[in-house]
């Protein structure tokens, strides 16, 4: 009977196809076997037929990891490679929702704890607003440097946005520009893409997850109410620091990306500082 690693194998080798053809993006791929890699450790020998829910519990089901086990088993159901779906049922929990941001002490020392490479990509996050994903693919042929912008053709959701939005525009403010035409600068004929790892290659998530790991320990960088900063904290921080400094709302959503400004307002966090200082200028004669 066919074990779990087969069937996970047998479905990251059908995405990998999708990968080649131009019909799965890489970082699709890449987050599947990400995933899936929890199952096929606690599971991986176990025959498919064999399979129950309980084989999880020595993983914590979070929502991505849910929905990626359901996806695997909801596709082998629909290929036949399964008599039944065990996890039919299985609920997948809400996305927690970051609220860490980084304060301006926190970022000076993780930059003076990370390698060059991965140092250039925090900047270039923080002066940017865009999402680590678009900066560790970013290829030189995206980059307008006379415009002062980045242009996307492929970005996140956007099959599902309703606007009408083709293209992604990414802009850059002056330190943006600086870091990039240092790059250009120094760039290779061989080289594909604006930011690579210290080995030289396109950044994964994985390889930014542990970069950010070894410069948030080397930092001394604490948890805040559970949450580590991570790189999309980036994000984050740089969407309130906007707020702060006065830019409106629906401003700050098309510097995201986001299609609709509810989305946009769950990327800025607030304290009890700003409420003063909004009382201030509310009552203000």
């Amino acid at each position: 009977m066919t074990s779990v690693a087969h069937l996970i194998d047998t479905f990251l080798n059908q995405l990998e196809s999708l990968k080649r053809s131009g019909n799965c993006a890489p970082a699709t791929r890449t987050w599947y076997a990400d995933q899936l890699k929890k199952l096929r450790a606690v599971a991986g020998d176990v025959p498919i037929g064999q399979l129950r829910i309980t084989h999880l519990s020595e993983v914590p089901l979070t929502h991505h990891f849910c929905r990626a086990v359901k996806k695997l088993f909801a596709w082998a159901a629909d290929f036949d490679l399964v008599a039944a779906n065990p996890f039919r049922k299985l609920q997948i929990p809400r996305c927690g929702e970051r609220t860490r941001t980084i304060t301006p002490d926190e970022f000076q020392r993780l930059l003076r704890n990370s390698s060059a490479p991965f140092r250039r990509l925090l900047v270039a996050a923080m002066h940017t607003l865009a999402r680590p994903g678009e900066l560790r693919l970013l290829k030189w042929e995206h980059v307008d440097l006379d415009a002062r912008v980045i242009r996307l053709k492929k970005f996140k959701a956007k099959d599902r946005r309703r606007d009408g939005v083709r293209m992604r525009v990414i802009a850059l403010d002056d330190v943006a520009v600086k870091l990039i035409r240092h790059r250009l600068d120094r760039r290779r004929p061989e080289d594909v893409y604006v930011f690579e790892s210290p080995k030289k290659r396109p950044w994964t998530p994985n390889s930014l997850r542990c970069a950010m790991r070894r410069a948030r320990a080397r930092a001394g960088i604490e948890k805040v109410d559970g949450e580590h900063v991570v790189c999309y904290s980036t994000r984050h921080t740089a969407a309130t620091k906007a707020i702060r400094n006065g830019l409106g709302i629906k401003h700050l959503s098309h510097l995201l990306g986001h299609s609709r400004v509810t989305t946009t307002e769950r990327y800025v966090h607030m304290d009890v500082g700003d409420l003063v200082n909004a009382v201030a200028i509310a009552t203000r004669n």
